[in-house]
């Protein structure tokens, strides 16, 4: 991690497509995030699950998953380190 550390960051990101599933004390949330970054750009699909504890909600569980990884082009990612 010492080799990447403070040299990757993201330019900017988007947050599309959210949708929430609730119940009484559970939640699953699911969105796309679109990152464009200092080494490349990457697409990803995201699961967050969510329990109610009390009055808090709190993660108890966070899934990301490339966009078609099959598809993407990783020749133009830049060296960072």
């Amino acid at each position: 991690m010492e080799r990447v550390d403070g040299k990757l960051y993201a330019k900017h990101y988007e947050v599309r497509n959210e949708r929430v599933q609730a119940a009484k004390d559970m939640a699953v949330l699911t969105y796309q995030l679109y990152c464009e970054s200092n080494l490349i750009n990457i697409n990803y699909n995201c699961i967050e699950v969510f329990q109610k504890e009390e009055d808090d909600w709190h993660v108890i569980h966070s899934t990301w998953s490339v966009i078609r990884p099959m598809e993407m082009d990783f020749s133009a990612m830049k060296e960072i380190v």
